[in-house]
C-alpha cells in the first residue's frame, strides 16, 4: 500500500516538473518582442550598411547599391528565427518576461542607446591597457637578462635573408640544361688554366737551360804559366799543325 502511494507521488511530480519546465521555457512571439525592445531591427540595418561599404571597397566593379540588399527582409526574418531557439534555450519565460518590462524602462532605454558607446570607450581603454602592461613586463625581463633588448630570447638568430628570385635568375634556372652547361664551362676553365700554367713552366725551363748552355759555350780554361810566371803556349795538336802547313 506504502509503495502504491509513493509511485503515485512520483507520478504527480514527474508531471508537475514536465509542466513547469514548459511552462518556464518562453515563447517565441515574447523572444521576437525582446528581440524588437534591445533595437535588432535597427542593428541589422547598421550592419547592412557597413557590410555594404566594405563590399564595394573589397570589389568596386560591383556597385554599391547591389550590397544594399545584403540584409534585406527574407534574409532578416531568416536570421531572428535562428536566433530565436536560442534565447529560449537560455532564458525561461520569467527571464524574458523581466527583460521586456526592464528594457520598457527609463533605466532600460538609457542602458540600450550608452551601452554601444560604453563598450566601445572600454574596448579602447583594455587594448592600451594590455599595451602597457606587456611593457612593463617585457621590461622586466631584459633587466633580468631573460630577454635581449629586441625583446628576443638570448641566443636567437633572426632567419636567414632569402634574396627575391627575379624573372631573369628564375627563367636562367630553369632553362633546359643549365646545369649541365654551367658545369661544361667550369671544367673548360680548369682545363685552360692548367695549361697556362705548364705553358708558362716549360716556357721558364727551357729559357734557363739555355741560358745555362750559353755561360758553358763561352767558358774558357785559365791560361797555363810557367815557373817564371810567364804564360806558356799550348801544344800544338796535329790537327792545328796541319792547318800551319797547308796555310804556309
Amino acid at each position: 500500500m506504502i509503495d502504491r502511494w509513493f509511485k503515485l507521488a512520483a507520478g504527480v511530480a514527474a508531471a508537475m516538473a514536465v509542466q513547469l519546465t514548459y511552462a518556464a521555457t518562453p515563447s517565441e512571439q515574447e523572444v521576437r518582442q525582446l528581440l524588437q525592445t534591445i533595437g535588432l531591427p535597427q542593428t541589422l540595418q547598421q550592419m547592412n550598411t557597413q557590410m555594404a561599404l566594405m563590399m564595394h571597397e573589397q570589389e568596386p566593379c560591383i556597385p554599391g547599391s547591389y550590397w544594399q540588399n545584403f540584409v534585406d527582409g527574407p534574409s532578416s526574418e531568416q536570421l531572428i528565427a535562428k536566433m530565436v531557439p536560442i534565447y529560449q534555450q537560455h532564458f525561461t519565460a520569467d527571464d524574458i518576461d523581466g527583460l521586456n518590462r526592464f528594457y520598457a524602462t527609463k533605466l532600460g532605454r538609457k542602458m540600450l542607446t550608452v551601452m554601444p558607446q560604453a563598450l566601445s570607450e572600454a574596448a579602447q581603454v583594455n587594448q592600451a591597457w594590455a599595451k602597457q602592461r606587456t611593457d612593463e613586463m617585457q621590461a622586466q625581463l631584459k633587466s633580468e637578462g631573460k630577454l635581449e633588448a629586441n625583446g628576443k630570447c638570448p641566443g636567437s638568430e633572426p632567419p636567414p635573408i632569402v634574396p627575391p628570385l627575379t624573372p631573369d635568375t628564375a627563367a636562367s634556372a630553369a632553362a633546359p640544361g643549365a646545369h649541365r652547361h654551367s658545369g661544361t664551362a667550369a671544367r673548360r676553365s680548369r682545363l685552360h688554366h692548367r695549361k697556362t700554367t705548364t705553358g708558362k713552366a716549360g716556357a721558364s725551363k727551357a729559357a734557363e737551360t739555355k741560358t745555362k748552355k750559353t755561360v758553358k759555350s763561352g767558358t774558357h780554361k785559365p791560361a797555363v804559366k810557367s815557373k817564371s810566371g810567364h804564360p806558356v803556349k799550348p801544344k800544338a795538336t796535329t790537327a792545328t799543325q796541319a792547318q800551319a802547313s797547308s796555310s804556309g
